[in-house]
């Protein structure tokens, strides 16, 4: 929610899909989070922010605030506004395709040509669970993002813990219910 830390660790992740509805993500207009930016670099000057985490998506005909190409957009020329410079932190951002690589390289990329700094790919996954167009999107996101990391749906377990209803309900699993890797974990 962008909220202002209990304290000040050494790298901090501020907001979850803010262009997503709940529970999805933590729904955050682009000016209202550049704000809360600003306020937690004043309050905690040292860490590094990884910043927006939004989703690649166009939330708006699922009741949330539109396209996380839009909502970066926004958010950095709102920041700049507010702080009278430039963003210089790192922004995340999340990609899911139902089945073709192609999906999230194509937003992905749109997003990464608007910040030449830092970026993460703090989430992606290909929901099919086709591991040949997971290793696409893979070996397309590693030379072009700082740091990545696939989604898997085993938090908490599916392997008979109870679910807490916001999972993805299958095709991201990198890991059986037995320890082995699935064909997308290897």
């Amino acid at each position: 929610s962008m909220e202002l830390p209990s304290s000040c660790p050494p790298v901090l992740l501020v907001g979850n899909e803010p262009n997503a509805r709940e529970p999805y993500g933590a729904p955050m207009l682009p000016k209202d989070a550049a704000m809360r930016v600003v306020a937690i670099e004043m309050q905690c000057p040292r860490p590094r922010l990884v910043a927006g985490n939004v989703s690649a998506d166009d939330w708006s005909r699922a009741g949330g605030w539109g396209s996380g190409y839009n909502w970066l957009r926004l958010f950095l020329r709102e920041y700049r506004t507010l702080a009278g410079r430039a963003y210089r932190g790192i922004l995340g951002i999340h990609c899911y395709t139902q089945h073709a690589a192609s999906y999230c390289i194509n937003n992905l990329g749109m997003m990464r040509r608007l910040y030449s700094g830092e970026m993460w790919v703090s989430e992606f996954g290909v929901l099919s669970g086709d591991a040949v167009q997971f290793k696409v999107l893979l070996t397309w996101i590693a030379p072009r993002f700082t740091r990545y990391a696939a989604f898997t749906n085993r938090q908490p377990s599916s392997c008979g813990r109870e679910k807490q209803g916001w999972e993805i309900g299958q095709g991201v699993d990198l890991v059986n219910c037995n320890g082995t890797l699935t064909p997308i974990g290897r």
